[in-house]
């Protein structure tokens, strides 16, 4: 609980998003989880992915699909990650 979503976003069939998460102006593909108190803004996350709990991925930053961006990790603006990578 207390998942915060502020829109425009876009959350895709079977995605997760864990406690305390927020997501501002995100798109989130299928099947992607977002862990306890990450933040997303401004960024497109592809299929099957994972972003880890606390996580911050930052405005105009793509993830690929079947990416796992392991906890406390932190995104600086336009970042790129390939599909089919763990960081």
């Amino acid at each position: 609980s207390g998942v915060r979503i502020k829109g425009p976003a876009v959350i895709g069939e079977g995605s997760k998003i864990l406690d305390q998460a927020t997501i501002e102006g995100a798109v989130l593909w299928r099947n992607v989880q977002v862990g306890k108190q990450a933040i997303l803004k401004d960024c497109i996350i592809g299929d099957n992915s994972l972003i880890g709990d606390g996580n911050f991925i930052a405005q105009g930053s793509v993830i690929g699909d079947n990416v796992t961006i392991t906890p406390g990790s932190h995104l600086t603006p336009g970042i790129r990650v390939w599909p089919d990578n763990r960081i």
